[in-house]
């Protein structure tokens, strides 16, 4: 739980004047098992075995793993399809115990800080050394959740497939709204239209966060009124395989167009039902948004006649163009088709071209069009999402798996091999498109040739092939590719991982599987 073979000044956290060291999340963390433990006796429900070990498991979060704001100091799951659980979901008790012991756990006294440095006051220390201290589980009068919270080390949370009711959901939120819990996980939880409006209501007053600066002055509660540093707000929502439905149109209202959106970065919307309609509310919304990087709207509720007029796509398309910071893009199962992708990539690549000399790129490095019925018709729009247009340079890392490209790849390979400048592609992926062997050859016979010349591909590191069909010839330049990552550079070979794997048997060369 705590990881004590890390050396401590690894788990030194920091967020505006504020230092967290690991002893003191530590501490935190043993008040809010010890108040989980005790409130749940008091509400004559003693706590599962179960959940106390999913507590114990808890996660303390070093600072050198820290790279994304989207994971906490202090990191909590609940996952109802996790080993421990095995399907025995938390009730609405044990949801209302636990979003309690946050309330009541969590929150600090910055005085306790000296100097803002990381030393912490023996108080919580003695926690450390005897974390069986029944804390305070005495009930407080209704806190004012409307004004800025104490500054406090932040918080994950995975409540995924649970039953999360509408009581529990605004209990939830009543905790988000302090602003501390930055990611929060309620994947298939049963969260229906209802939920919307309170989720949307906090992401709207944390957008107005972002209006005060970076600190505040809490004068009616701080005498020496001194400035703290404003909570970072909600950073990840993931709210997938929920029956959301017409809710996402009260939900994609808390991103309507403004200099300060939540704080959101990472937004996890796959299979909640949207429709045509709130789809394209969605994504006119989000144009010109200065913080949302991670976006998964796989598996939208689209009737195929809708699906193949090619709305949808352009409207996604014309978001990404108008971003600047939207980096990670999922988008399975939208049923583009062929056309639907011709929409997508000429609107992705539409906006106005920057006065320069150098190849412009968009704010997206990685694209998921997998499961969306593309066919070997698409190869020219292929070639110009990966490769990009004379002004525009190509996605870095796209996933094309469980499509029907196949002979689509021909162009790809004539078009890579042509190609006058340096290939940013990072990786592709292209399993289960059932690419014949003269096709698939032609490919792998491409980037053998790039591999070898000074300005190639030389970010190509990952490439996914497994599910076409390997023949003689394609098996053949997948050898020749292995050699010559091998010999031009070793750490090169070292770093270069594709999912399939030649080997020699009498003089004939066969494919496997290889996991990466």
């Amino acid at each position: 739980m705590l990881h004590p073979e890390h050396h401590q000044d690894e788990f030194f956290t920091e967020r505006g004047h504020t230092k967290f060291s690991y002893e003191y999340n530590a501490a935190t963390l043993h008040r809010v098992v010890d108040f989980f433990t005790n409130r749940c006796k008091i509400r004559g429900s003693p706590a599962r075995p179960e959940l106390l070990e999913l507590l114990n498991r808890a996660s303390i979060t070093p600072s050198t793993f820290k790279k994304s704001l989207c994971v906490g100091d202090i990191h909590f799951s609940f996952n109802g399809n996790s080993p421990l659980l095995a399907g025995k979901r938390l009730t609405e008790l044990e949801i209302e115990i636990f979003i309690q012991s946050i309330s009541k756990g969590v929150p600090f006294d910055p005085s306790n800080i000296h100097n803002h440095n990381t030393a912490i006051s023996s108080p919580h220390i003695h926690a450390i050394q005897s974390p069986t201290k029944t804390p305070d589980t005495s009930e407080k009068p209704h806190e004012n959740h409307n004004k800025f919270p104490t500054p406090q080390p932040t918080v994950s949370i995975d409540l995924s497939y649970n039953n999360i009711t509408d009581k529990s959901l605004q209990k939830i939120f009543d905790e988000v709204q302090k602003g501390y819990i930055v990611s929060l996980e309620l994947a298939g939880s049963d969260i229906g239209p209802s939920s919307c409006e309170r989720i949307a209501e906090v992401l709207k007053m944390q957008s107005h966060w972002l209006e005060k600066g970076s600190t505040f002055k809490d004068e009616e509660h701080d005498h020496e009124n001194q400035e703290h540093p404003i909570p970072p707000g909600l950073k990840r929502l993931n709210l997938s395989n929920n029956p959301l439905s017409t809710g996402v149109n009260v939900l994609s209202q808390a991103f309507e167009i403004s200099a300060h959106p939540p704080p959101i970065c990472e937004l996890d919307i796959e299979n909640v039902d949207m429709n045509m309609e709130a789809l394209i509310s969605f994504m006119t919304l989000l144009r010109g948004n200065n913080t949302l990087k991670y976006l998964n709207i796989s598996n939208p509720s689209l009737p195929h006649s809708i699906a193949l007029s090619n709305v949808h796509p352009r409207h996604i398309g014309l978001m990404i163009s108008s971003s600047n910071t939207i980096t990670h893009l999922v988008m399975r199962k939208n049923q583009l088709g062929d056309d639907g992708f011709v929409e997508f990539v000429n609107a992705m690549y539409s906006r106005p071209v920057p006065f320069t000399t150098s190849l412009s790129s968009t704010s997206l490095n990685y694209l998921d069009l997998s499961s969306n019925q593309l066919t070997s018709t698409c190869g020219e729009t292929l070639v110009k999402l990966v490769l990009g247009t004379d002004h525009w340079s190509g996605i870095k890392n796209v996933n094309l798996a469980f499509n029907t490209i196949s002979s689509g790849v021909h162009s790809l390979a004539k078009a890579i091999r042509s190609h006058k400048m340096e290939i940013s592609l990072e990786s592709i992926d292209l399993r289960g498109n059932g690419i014949e062997d003269k096709p698939l050859a032609d490919l792998l016979d491409a980037i053998c040739h790039k591999s070898e010349i000074v300005f190639g591909m030389p970010k190509l590191v990952e490439m996914r092939l497994w599910g076409n069909n390997f023949g003689v010839l394609a098996s053949s330049k997948l050898q020749e590719l292995e050699k010559i990552k091998k010999v031009k550079d070793d750490s090169v070979a070292q770093s270069f991982r594709c999912d399939c794997i030649t080997y020699t048997v009498d003089g004939k060369i066969f494919v496997a599987k290889k996991e990466i």
